[in-house]
């Protein structure tokens, strides 16, 4: 018996992990988990507000022994981070439109400690969460949740922080500390508001200056941290771009990107962004300059651009 439990949780363990990722994310019904491929033969998914009921019967097929095994799953989700599932094994087809039936109908009156105590007597000792996913997973279904809640609360600070915002101005001007409530909402609300225009692909120049001038004259404290690092990563992949493109398009939106170094109230790491310029000044520069020397107004555009580009990343041009 002790040779065989361990492959027993095994089969649970991934059966548990499937079926708990089947509640925030489509699966296809054929798929593989580390090693073991898997057939969703049934599953079926109800809800009641935020709350989650998912049943269904996955064959497992083990790629290592290929052994295979068939069992059923329930899973709980009652909002944020209660996630309670089971794992039996699977005996007929009566016995799993028992567990359906016998779980859906206390579900749809709302009747969770129902469902509960279905599941505990129907899975018996099987008790899976989220505890319980394999952890690149745990933390992609964790991140989901997280996101839903986000948006919540930025609803709620918004709610708070719109409304007052002419108030907190005056305040400001005056030279009045914020109550800490409106300095909070409006920190939230702000600092998202620029997280998100700092990582779009295409920056809304006017957008981020827009949103600073609101933080300086509302007395927001900015997330330095996390702001520097959206910009930074936004100005990088624009460098990576611009390197394997070295079009006067490309250089022109990388040009305009930077110029937020201006005005940007916070230092930040050009050291990438730097190098990646200093291999295009080596590589791209000198046939460019050439070509201006020889009267081509394009190359002649290029190089004024690229000077004025270096001068905003810190580097002369000589």
């Amino acid at each position: 018996d002790r040779k065989v439990r361990p492959a027993k949780v095994d089969w649970e363990k991934v059966a548990a992990h499937y079926g708990v990722c089947t509640l925030f994310e489509d699966f296809p019904e054929e798929t593989t988990i580390y090693c073991y491929d898997t057939t969703l033969e049934d599953h079926q998914i109800f809800t009641a507000g935020r709350a989650k009921l998912g049943i269904g019967r996955v064959q497992l097929k083990s790629k290592v022994t290929l052994e295979s095994q068939k069992l059923n799953f329930g899973v709980l989700h009652l909002g944020d981070h209660n996630v309670a599932g089971g794992v039996v094994e699977f005996v007929d087809d009566d016995s799993y439109q028992s567990i359906v039936s016998g779980a859906v109908e206390p579900f749809r009156r709302a009747d969770f400690t129902g469902v509960m105590r279905l599941m505990e007597h129907r899975f018996g000792e099987s008790n899976y969460s989220l505890r319980s996913l394999f952890r690149d997973e745990q933390r992609k279904v964790l991140q989901t949740i997280l996101a839903t809640n986000l948006q919540e609360a930025e609803s709620l600070y918004r709610q708070i922080y719109e409304p007052r915002a002419p108030l907190m101005r005056f305040l400001t001007d005056l030279g009045i500390p914020l109550p800490k409530g409106f300095a909070a909402a409006a920190e939230f609300v702000v600092n998202n508001h620029l997280r998100f225009a700092l990582e779009r692909p295409d920056i809304d120049l006017q957008r981020v200056i827009s949103l600073l001038e609101t933080a300086r004259l509302e007395g927001v404290a900015l997330d330095t941290a996390t702001l520097e690092f959206a910009y930074r990563r936004s100005l990088e992949g624009l460098a990576v771009k611009f390197a394997t493109e070295p079009s006067p398009s490309m250089l022109q939106q990388f040009y305009e990107v930077a110029t937020l170094l201006r005005n940007l109230p916070f230092n930040v790491n050009l050291w990438k962004v730097q190098n990646i310029y200093y291999d295009c000044l080596k590589r791209v520069y000198p046939n460019t300059r050439k070509r201006q020397k020889l009267g081509d107004e394009t190359a002649r555009s290029w190089v004024a651009r690229f000077d004025a580009l270096g001068r905003l990343l810190g580097i002369k041009v000589v």
